[in-house]
């Protein structure tokens, strides 16, 4: 077989899969299988674990992030309008055609300090 083919034998990932999978139950069968390097069979298998725990760690979605520009209208309009809260800002943001979640001004709102009481 070796004679046959010319240069390095291209696997593919199932038979990558394969022979980690056969190392795994057998791990002697190195001893007698000379097709591949111990080194390279450990490098295919950490290689797979990155491979899975980049997929597994993506981003899975969610909310859409909100501008920097729509941030700074919800802090200039909490900070200028003092006894507006989030509903009434959200209100405001609906008016101008702003499509944002009520809990999202209130995130984004700037945080008073002290009681809410009147002075």
């Amino acid at each position: 077989m070796r004679r046959k083919s010319r240069g390095r034998v291209r696997l593919a990932n199932s038979d990558r899969w394969f022979f980690v999978q056969l190392y795994r139950w057998f791990p002697s069968i190195l001893q007698v299988l000379t097709i591949i390097r111990p080194e390279t069979l450990v490098r295919w298998h950490r290689a797979g674990f990155r491979r899975y725990w980049r997929w597994k760690s993506r981003p899975q979605g969610g909310r859409p992030r909100i501008d920097a520009e729509l941030r700074v209208l919800i802090r200039r309009m909490s900070v200028e309008n003092p006894l507006w809260g989030a509903p009434r800002i959200h209100g405001e943001l609906l008016k101008l055609g702003f499509e944002v979640a009520q809990s999202s001004v209130a995130k984004y709102m700037v945080k008073r300090r002290g009681p809410p009481s009147q002075g």
